[in-house]
């Protein structure tokens, strides 16, 4: 069997996690202990790493940038994509050691993220969730999106609208295609009793409906210059939560809306790799596990559980920080205090190998169980030890208009956020410049500059199919509810088993000749009962005298009434027959009169 279709590794290693995760929601908690140095299972462990400026493309424009898997060593490597579908217009180059060239000219602008894997036959993983930003092309005509990836959120049970506007009359508008079975397309027959549909219409893309569950969709739509013939595509995602103003940020912090992360609420914003505890209220280095390898550039944030990079703000819980939307964008999952996202099983998973009570989770910096934090609104900060929310002091203190700036450590007037790939330079939003380290032809790979190597186009390998532990929260890709057709038994009547037919037979009177009688020795002749054999009856052969007898009428002889024996299925008993009696008649000889002579 090929690597490409053995899928022994990933499953031995889907067998070893959800082993992990059987052993740690069984097994309790000690509040006072030390993480272990199996705290973190190697999937969460390696990741994909890359760098993120060169991340930043052009539409219409080729390029080429490296992806490298960590901690896989020399082995045979083999890459996966999970689930998802590549940027329209890249490729993944067929590769079998720990880095791969991703490349190609985009026909997509905006962000455009996706899932990849690396993995050994030895069992060595890596995955990482790919963000990628192609800008507009201002040399060529084509049609162009008007509203970035991440759309208004919608609330459980509340009717959604938004809409998509599009520069450019006319193009051609369609769904390209989506990972949730709960939008559709109104121009699909098939898809016009899905909950949430796209229309489009003159100039805009509309999108409405009403969804009844926590969830994320992403789909991606298609759009065509009808003079040009230039095809743009854009992904987008659309969040359900049960409230669209609550957000779950760390303890001491609280989050704003205009800047779109968590704030500080008290002292001077700390430094790269420090953070601010309230219980001390002071400005504390972050832990970080001895065997988690963080990528160059980063560190480890014990809250969210991964890595991130320096200059970042802080983000709430199940969202990032978007460079490229200058804002915490939520993720495409939603995963509770304790658990993260497993690519492999494609839901949550414990985190640590530590249980604790209900309403409780494991923090690694304190190396205890701790309450979960609630959610709050915009302006409003989590106190653990009230557990409550409470209005921020900070927040409340630079009055209507203005906001504490982080970067500044200060009071400023409240501004507009900038579109998707801009940035706000203290005055006004300007467009963000890709970083070009080398020149054209090339590519920045491993600290220099190299020629763009323009490997051959071949389709992404996915992801060979998983082995799925009991779900504990699936992402709500909800298909089709399939109900089994109604098997009902064919209705077995009994055979309706009638008697058969039994007809008495036919009894023939036998042909009674009168006997010739001679005078005058009158002896009446001897009649022998004639022998009945069933169903065949003969009568007695009678010779009677040759004389003219007086007219006679035999008498009326009726055969007896034979009635059909009851029949009982299934046990059938043929009748027992019996010859009916048969008597002669009675023959009186004629009275012969004398002659008188």
């Amino acid at each position: 069997m090929s690597p490409e279709t053995n899928p022994s590794p990933s499953v031995w290693r889907s067998l070893v996690i959800c082993m992990m995760s059987v052993f740690a929601i069984s097994c309790g908690s000690d509040s006072n202990a030390n993480p272990q140095d199996d705290s973190i299972d190697a999937e969460s462990n390696n990741s994909i790493i890359y760098d993120e400026d060169q991340a930043h493309l052009t539409y219409g424009v080729y390029n080429e940038f490296l992806l490298e898997a960590q901690d896989v060593g020399n082995e045979v490597v083999i890459w996966n994509l999970v689930d998802e579908e590549l940027p329209v217009g890249l490729y993944l180059e067929e590769s079998t050691t720990a880095s791969a060239l991703l490349f190609g000219t985009p026909e997509f602008t905006g962000e455009w993220c996706f899932e990849l894997t690396a993995e050994t036959a030895s069992g060595r993983f890596a995955s990482g969730n790919i963000c990628l930003f192609s800008a507009d092309n201002d040399e060529l005509q084509y049609a162009r999106f008007q509203q970035d990836k991440y759309l208004k959120t919608a609330v459980v049970n509340e009717n959604y609208s938004t809409e998509i506007p599009v520069e450019a009359e006319p193009y051609k508008g369609t769904l390209h295609s989506t990972d949730s079975e709960l939008i559709g397309f109104t121009k699909n027959y098939e898809d016009r009793n899905k909950p949430v549909q796209i229309k489009t219409n003159y100039g805009k893309f509309d999108i409405y409906g009403k969804l009844n569950e926590v969830t994320t969709a992403k789909f991606v739509l298609r759009v065509e210059d009808s003079n040009s013939g230039l095809v743009n595509y854009r992904q987008f995602q659309l969040s359900v939560v049960e409230s669209d103003d609550s957000y779950q940020c760390p303890d001491g912090y609280y989050f704003d809306d205009d800047l779109g992360h968590c704030v500080q609420d008290d002292l001077d914003t700390c430094g790269d790799g420090f953070f601010y505890d309230p219980d001390t209220n002071t400005c504390k280095p972050y832990r970080q596990p001895p065997e988690y390898q963080c990528y160059p550039g980063s560190y480890y944030d014990h809250f969210l559980g991964e890595c991130v990079y320096f200059g970042y703000p802080r983000c709430p819980y199940n969202y990032r920080y978007s460079k490229w939307s200058n804002r915490c964008v939520r993720r495409s999952f939603t995963c509770g205090f304790g658990s993260r996202w497993s690519i492999i099983f494609r839901q949550c998973v414990p985190r640590y190998s530590y249980s604790c009570g209900f309403g409780s989770h494991y923090d690694y910096f304190r190396g205890r169980c701790v309450a979960n934090y609630r959610s709050c609104r915009s302006g409003y900060r989590w106190d653990s030890r009230g557990r409550l929310c409470t209005p921020s002091r900070r927040y409340t203190s630079c009055g209507n208009g203005r906001l504490w700036s982080p970067r500044e450590n200060r009071c400023v007037t409240r501004r507009r956020s900038c579109h998707a790939g801009d940035y706000w330079n203290g005055s006004r939003c300007e467009r963000r410049r890709r970083v070009r380290r080398c020149s054209a032809g090339e590519h920045y790979e491993r600290g220099r500059c190299v020629r763009n190597r323009r490997p051959p186009q071949r389709p992404p390998r996915m992801m060979p199919p998983r082995m799925q532990p009991p779900r504990m929260q699936p992402p709500r890709m909800q298909p089709p509810r399939m109900q089994p057709p109604r098997m009902q038994p064919p209705r077995m009547q009994p055979p309706r088993m009638q008697p058969p037919r039994m007809q008495p037979p036919r009894m023939q009177p036998p042909r009674m000749q009168p006997p010739r009688m001679e005078p005058p020795r009158m002896q009446p002749p001897r009649m022998a009962p004639p022998r009945m054999q069933p169903p065949r009856m003969e009568p007695p052969r009678m010779q009677p005298p040759r004389m003219e007898p007086p007219r006679m009428q035999p008498p009326r002889m009726q055969p007896p009434r034979m009635e059909p024996p009851r029949m009982q299925p299934p046990r059938m008993e043929p009748p027992r027959m019996r010859p009916p009696r048969m008597e002669p008649p009675r023959m009186m000889p004629p009275r012969m009169m004398p002659r008188n002579n």
